[in-house]
């Protein structure tokens, strides 16, 4: 199965060159200036939806792997994946297309980067395409990824516990360690 999140309410500024000449005239005329930061020279403004923060969240937790569209090699990228990647590089929409996977449940997903022209640091990401066996909703994409990071933090917050209580376990040792002649190093 495959998702492309192209837009269908900007769609028409992707491919018709009337659409997006009337589109750039309005916003220049009524001076919508946030618009006007989305303007491209002959080209439509991004077609494809903005990952929030919460969204960027989702998908880094359940796709930690991270690659290039060019090195991805993982899986073979269907067609209208293909497409989708074709018209981003075409339209030059991004500074980079990443393909977002996991190895241990692969439906990988296409994310487009877009550098801030006023930060440094600063990168917005766009949700390009997405396939895999069994494409769920993202309610139950959100679901997934509380439980497995609620499973890893879990995990490492019980290492952590059974480190802090193996050093109260033998917390006359360390302290006579401490005071000794030679220094020791105890992590906090």
């Amino acid at each position: 199965m495959v998702e492309s999140y192209l837009m269908d309410e900007v769609e028409s500024l992707v491919h018709s060159v009337e659409d997006l000449e009337e589109w750039n005239k309005l916003v220049e005329e009524t001076g919508l200036t946030g618009q006007q930061t989305l303007k491209h020279e002959e080209k439509s403004p991004i077609p494809f939806p903005f990952m929030n923060e919460g969204m960027q969240r989702v998908y880094q937790t359940l796709c930690p792997t991270i690659d290039t569209v060019e090195k991805y090699n993982k899986t073979a990228i269907p067609l209208r994946v293909l497409s989708m990647i074709a018209l981003c590089k075409q339209e030059g929409y991004f500074d980079e297309l990443q393909i977002w996977s996991d190895d241990t449940a692969p439906d990988p997903i296409v994310v487009g980067i877009k550098k801030d022209p006023d930060s440094t640091w600063r990168k917005f990401q766009y949700l390009v395409a997405r396939w895999g066996d069994e494409l769920r909703s993202f309610p139950e994409l959100a679901q997934l990824a509380k439980a497995r990071f609620k499973e890893r933090k879990t995990a490492c917050l019980n290492t952590k516990l059974v480190e802090c209580q193996e050093k109260l376990q033998n917390i006359d040792v360390y302290i006579e360690k401490e005071f000794s002649d030679r220094s020791v190093y105890w992590p906090a």
